[in-house]
């Protein structure tokens, strides 16, 4: 753990020690009570305003008052509205997407709502069949100009919405899914919309099917026409998917598709789904990848040791594509952010474990990973950027005890993936 920071954009150098508070480096300008989150939760700043969903007390409680989705003041974590859907049951929220003045999520209580984002008044609301466990994605599949919302439902497939009023745009249900998947939109087939891109089963919860064969019964990343709903193609994987796939535009091949799977089979793809190459490492992967321009970087667990690796985005198939590694005692759901968080103008991934451990994985060869103590771990991945618009940045962890932090970087650094599946990139670099 020997990593020389600069810090406070002073001369002075901090040396970093494995016991080290992160209050003592990035010190603390908020916190706010919103209950726990999971490893699928996102945030999103708008125009001063931070949102995110929460999870409650607890997340396996109902009628709990904390429960829903907040719109806090980002310069000082002030509340300025919480809505909870009123009916009893399980109001949790995981994922949030805002576009214009309005802001989508789903609940665990069978609906899906667009709120005003000034005021958190419900503009409309979608019937489910099921649990909305992550975030929306927001492209535009009806030709109107405007991004309609794409979301996936457990057990029920793929959902489009028209973002005006709800409206039911298509909905690809011949599918089963976990629900934790955040759909990736690409234009795959270059007809001037985007498609659909998610992971899902071979096992629907209905009688009716799109036409294709299952080649087994795990889980499959699926392509779907963005204009109608039906299948493009389908890859399958050695086990279950819960990871969100994302992508990049490389100058030699075009969009390259990553997606890994729970036993760590991270997959390259071109945009008909068939294989570049491919990367194995262990199992036990929650995590959705995040990109830096050169590389990818990955967070496993294994039993209650986890780590977080960092893996080349090379045009070939090499036996050890590592380009980095770090290991901790407990373990790492969370996906990472990338940014400058040392004001020594290279990348570091940061990332959680579930203990109290922020771990910091600078990009470089040439630098030592290191961790820093949080009043406790989280599974959220944390959010970097310049959240209250002072001119440096902020780091935002979501911790499970219940609480926001707001830590101050008191720098300016290059951010290249601001939080889960690159904040406002959508899962696109």
């Amino acid at each position: 753990m020997k990593k020389l920071l600069t810090i406070f954009g002073l001369s002075n150098l901090f040396l970093a020690s494995a016991q080290q508070k992160i209050e003592e480096v990035f010190p603390l300008k908020w916190k706010q009570k919103i209950g726990v989150t999971t490893y699928r939760t996102n945030m999103v700043l708008d125009q001063g305003v931070l949102f995110i969903g929460s999870n409650g007390e607890d997340r396996n409680q109902e009628l709990d008052k904390l429960d829903g989705i907040y719109a806090l003041d980002a310069t000082t974590g002030k509340l300025k509205w919480h809505f909870q859907m009123e009916m009893l049951g399980d109001n949790d929220v995981t994922g949030v997407a805002v576009s214009g003045d309005k802001v989508f999520f789903g609940t665990d209580n069978y609906y899906f709502f667009c709120l005003n984002k000034d005021t958190g008044k419900q503009l409309w609301k979608f019937r489910t069949p099921n649990d909305v466990e992550s975030m929306s994605t927001l492209a535009d599949l009806n030709g109107d100009s405007k991004e309609d919302v794409v979301f996936t439902v457990e057990n029920f497939g793929v959902y489009v919405l028209d973002s005006e009023d709800g409206r039911l745009i298509w909905k690809q249900d011949s599918i089963g899914t976990s629900g934790n998947h955040v759909p990736l939109c690409l234009d795959l087939n270059e007809d001037g919309v985007k498609d659909v891109i998610v992971g899902g089963r071979g096992t629907p919860y209905t009688n009716r099917t799109a036409g294709f064969k299952m080649e087994h019964y795990g889980d499959y990343l699926f392509a779907f026409d963005g204009k109608n709903g039906k299948p493009l193609w389908q890859v399958p994987f050695g086990s279950n998917l819960h990871a969100s796939p994302v992508a990049y535009k490389d100058e030699r091949i075009g969009w390259v598709i990553c997606m890994v799977s729970a036993y760590c089979e991270l997959k390259f793809l071109n945009v008909k789904g068939e294989k570049l190459w491919s990367y194995s490492f262990g199992y036990g992967c929650f995590a959705s990848p995040s990109l830096s321009d050169h590389n990818i970087g990955i967070a496993t667990s294994w039993g209650r040791n986890g780590g977080f690796g960092i893996y080349e985005k090379s045009h070939f198939v090499k036996e050890d594509s590592k380009y980095k590694y770090a290991d901790t005692s407990d373990v790492v759901s969370s996906s990472s952010a990338i940014a400058d968080i040392s004001g020594d103008d290279g990348m570091e991934f940061i990332a959680l474990d579930e203990a109290n451990r922020m771990l910091i994985i600078p990009e470089s060869k040439n630098e030592d990973s290191y961790h820093l103590i949080l009043p406790k771990g989280g599974e959220a991945t944390p959010y970097v950027l310049d959240v209250d618009g002072d001119g440096t940045n902020e780091i935002l962890v979501a911790s499970l005890d219940g609480y926001l932090y707001c830590y101050s970087t008191k720098r300016k650094g290059k951010v290249l993936w601001e939080g889960f599946r690159g904040g406002r990139k959508n899962g696109v670099y």
